[in-house]
């Protein structure tokens, strides 16, 4: 459980194995933590009658990140709630600017 939940139910989802973030997660922990992480989302949804989830999960501290042990929030949600857990505004781009993007994320596997 979080210490300092956003809601009552927010549950953390840690890997026994030390990595700092995802970024450095072995492809065996990872495939591990997935259905752990829908299981307990699932579980906590349920036991708190959410209308859904926020799984969050944050990488560096630019990003966020506080705690440098990988773990993953998940947070009950109901419409309504106040949270102010959102979507940012989107970036208003064009189909270059995608074809760009995604040219530049594939020449850096």
């Amino acid at each position: 459980m979080d210490i300092a939940p956003i809601a009552l139910g927010h549950t953390l989802v840690i890997p026994k194995a030390h990595c700092r973030n995802a970024l450095d997660t072995p492809p065996d922990v990872a495939r591990g933590f997935y259905p752990v992480i829908v299981k307990v989302a699932n579980a906590v949804k349920k036991a708190y009658n959410a209308d859904g989830v926020n799984i969050m999960q944050f990488n560096e501290p630019s990003a966020g990140q506080e705690v440098f042990h990988s773990h993953v929030h998940i947070i009950p949600r109901r419409e309504g709630d106040g949270l102010g857990i959102k979507v940012p505004a989107r970036l208003k781009v064009g189909a270059e600017d995608i074809a760009s993007a995604a040219e530049k994320i594939r020449s850096a596997f």
